[in-house]
C-alpha cells in the first residue's frame, strides 16, 4: 500500500510517499516543493497545487498523511497555511486519497516514541528507520515521511487488531 506524507509549509512543503508491505517500510520518493516569491499569493496556491496533483498523479497513493497546522499569534499567516492545507487536501482528494491528519505532537510519538521531540530526533529516527543515507537540506522532508509512518503504523495496527473483520477494518480506516 502506498502512503504519501505531507508537510504543508508557506514556502516549503514537504512530501514523501512510502510503500508498506509486509516486511516493512519503503521510501519510495520524497523531497521539497518550493514555492517561487516572485509570483502572488493566488499564484502560489495554483502553483503548489499543480506539482502536489503532478506527484499524486504519477505515484498514485492510496492514503494520505497530512500534518495538521500550527496555530499562529499572527492571524494572516494561520489564514493563509489553511489555504495551503486545503489545496492540498483538494488535490488528494480530486485523485481518491484517502486522508488523514495528525498534529506534530501524534507524529513524532509515532516515529520517536515523544510528542515533544525536537527536529533533529525525528530526523534520526526517519533516516535510522528508513536506512536513508543523503542528508536532505530541508527539513519539511523529513516531517513529510514522518507522517506518512505515523499513517502506516496507525494502519498496521488497526488491521493486526481486527485483521479477521474486514469489514471493521475499512470502516476504522475511513475513520467512522
Amino acid at each position: 500500500m502506498k502512503i504519501i506524507g505531507i508537510d504543508p509549509g508557506s514556502y516549503v512543503t514537504g512530501y514523501a510517499l512510502i510503500e508498506q508491505e509486509d516486511n516493512g517500510i519503503m521510501l519510495i520518493e520524497g523531497g521539497v516543493v518550493k514555492v517561487p516569491k516572485n509570483i502572488g499569493k493566488f499564484d502560489k496556491l495554483r502553483y503548489l497545487y499543480t506539482k502536489i496533483e503532478d506527484i499524486i498523479k504519477s505515484k498514485k497513493p492510496e492514503y494520505a498523511s497530512i500534518e495538521d497546522s500550527f496555530y499562529y499569534k499572527n492571524v494572516k499567516t494561520s489564514m493563509y497555511l489553511g489555504q495551503i492545507k486545503g489545496v492540498l487536501i483538494l488535490a488528494l482528494l480530486n485523485n481518491n486519497c484517502k486522508i488523514y491528519e495528525f498534529s506534530p505532537l501524534e507524529i513524532k510519538k509515532a516515529v520517536v516514541g515523544y510528542g515533544q521531540a525536537t527536529k533533529e530526533q525525528v530526523e534520526y529516527m526517519v533516516r535510522r528507520l528508513l536506512n536513508i543515507e543523503i542528508e536532505a537540506k530541508y527539513s519539511d522532508f523529513y516531517d513529510a515521511i514522518a507522517a506518512a509512518i505515523c499513517l502506516s503504523n496507525m494502519i498496521s495496527i488497526n488491521y493486526n487488531n481486527i485483521s479477521s473483520n474486514r469489514k471493521g477494518f475499512a470502516r476504522v480506516l475511513r475513520g467512522k
